[in-house]
Formats: C-alpha cells, sequence, structure tokens
C-alpha cells in the first residue's frame, strides 16, 4: 500500500540492477574518518558518492565527486528553521559545479531546488523513492530491485548504499559511516540536560541539547532503525552479489565487512 501510494514508478528508469563494469564505488560520509579516502594510493577518481553537506568543505574541489545524494528533509525543500542559510550556502556550491555531477534527491523534492541546476549542463538529476519497505525477503526485495521502495532511510548513508546497488556497482566502500551517536550523547551536570556532539569532518564540533524526552523516544530508537537498515541493505546486496566494505575504524555498524 505504501508503494503504491508514494512511490513513482518512473523512478525505476534511472536504475539498471545489471552489474557495472566500473565496478567499485565509494560512499563518502561525514564521519571524522572519511578523511582515510585521501590516503589511498592511487586515489580513485570517479564513482564517488559524497552526501548532505559535504559540499561545503574544502574537499568537494579535491576530490570532485561524480554522485551526490541528499535525502534529509532540510536538503529537499521542507522548512527548517535556523539552517535556511546553510543550506543555502550548499545549493549556491553545488550549482555552480565544473565537473559532470549526479544529484540524487527523493522523489518528493521540491521543484524549485531543481530548477536551481537547469542552467548548469554539468548537472543531472536522479531520482529514487524512500518510501521504506520491510516484510519478506522475497518480496521486498522485488520492490527494491525495481527502485519502488527501499529499506528505511534513516540516516543518508542507507540511501546512498541503497542508490549505489541499485546502480549496478559490484563492490561498494564505505567511508566516515561511524555511526558513533550513542557515545556522543552527554548530560550537563548543571541543568541535567542531554545534549549531543557528534561532529563531521568538516566541523568537529556539532553541540546541540536534545528536546525533553526525546533521548529515549526518538533517538535511541532512530539509531536502532538506522542500524537495523544496513541489516536490510547486506542481505539485499548479497542476494544480488553485491560486496560492501566498511573502512570505517571504530564504525558501530555490524551488518558489513570490515577491511
Amino acid at each position: 500500500m505504501s508503494v503504491l501510494l508514494f512511490s513513482s514508478f518512473k523512478v525505476s528508469k534511472h536504475y539498471t540492477v545489471k552489474k557495472n563494469h566500473d565496478s567499485d564505488c565509494y560512499i563518502l560520509c561525514g564521519g571524522p574518518s572519511t578523511l582515510l579516502f585521501l590516503n589511498l594510493r592511487p586515489r580513485p577518481t570517479k564513482n564517488i558518492f559524497a552526501v548532505n553537506f559535504f559540499a561545503t568543505s574544502d574537499l568537494f574541489n579535491v576530490i570532485r565527486p561524480d554522485h551526490y545524494i541528499v535525502v534529509d528533509d532540510k536538503l529537499i525543500g521542507r522548512p527548517y528553521p535556523g539552517m535556511e542559510e546553510k543550506v543555502d550556502n550548499l545549493y549556491k556550491i553545488i550549482k555552480d559545479v565544473e565537473w559532470p555531477i549526479t544529484l540524487y534527491y527523493p522523489t518528493d523534492v521540491d521543484k524549485k531546488i531543481l530548477n536551481m541546476f537547469k542552467d548548469n549542463p554539468n548537472i543531472t538529476c536522479k531520482f529514487f523513492n524512500k518510501t521504506p519497505v520491510s516484510g519478506y525477503k522475497t518480496v521486498a526485495h522485488f520492490f527494491y530491485r525495481h527502485s519502488l521502495g527501499m529499506p528505511l532511510p534513516q540516516n543518508v548513508s542507507c540511501a546512498a548504499i541503497f542508490c549505489a546497488i541499485n546502480s549496478g556497482y559490484n563492490r561498494i566502500y564505505l567511508y566516515g559511516v561511524e555511526h558513533s551517536w550513542l557515545k556522543n550523547f552527554d548530560v550537563n551536570p548543571q541543568t541535567h540536560r542531554i545534549y549531543i556532539n557528534d561532529g563531521h569532518f568538516y566541523n568537529n564540533t556539532n553541540k546541540r541539547y536534545v528536546q525533553s524526552g526525546s533521548y529515549c523516544k526518538v533517538w535511541v530508537i532512530s539509531i536502532y532503525k538506522a542500524l537495523l537498515s544496513h541489516f536490510k541493505l547486506r542481505a539485499y546486496a548479497d542476494s544480488l552479489g553485491v560486496k560492501i566494505v566498511n573502512r570505517t575504524p571504530n564504525s558501530f555498524i555490524e551488518a558489513y565487512e570490515f577491511e
């Protein structure tokens, strides 16, 4: 029912689950270990996925990713008080990109965002259905293969891995997917308020207080859902003979092999 109500059946034309002759791809997320990608020798120059606010870092023009994926509401045109300037800055950078790049957006992206890219011939937009699908593997994998739904994209890394699988890559390497949120929580001893400080490689500090009652009811549940989605992605990848390798030291994701 969710697929019928919320998915676009036109999306499947953007993907092929057939294996790609350029078999390896690299997904660079926001964790501190993303910088390890710079140490690869030789360093890959194609089939690189970046996510979210990656373009606001100096690495964007160094690495020149050819794939870029976002899934957060604040980046697809939904109101998000306090983030307007940061989002505007991101898109000012992306819309003037000087190399070929494919942007991946959920089908419910605001058309105003897409219109920003229409004058840049280097930019191609592809779309994905972020409709969460679970249940029997046979049924769920059918919808996955046709890009009509995916494991719950609780975190952008889940959506990026799914799009990489359905784009035909045989081996997917992950950087910067620590998923170490639980150890980033702490309590202010004076106010007894809970806060999280989960910096990214491009911004070491990202301290913010969580709303009262949300640590248990929202954050812990969200972390569980994100980690569970990785197990579902692993099962889907295995069914297609796709290898996912986690190259993130100290990652809390147990679904993939480390290398």
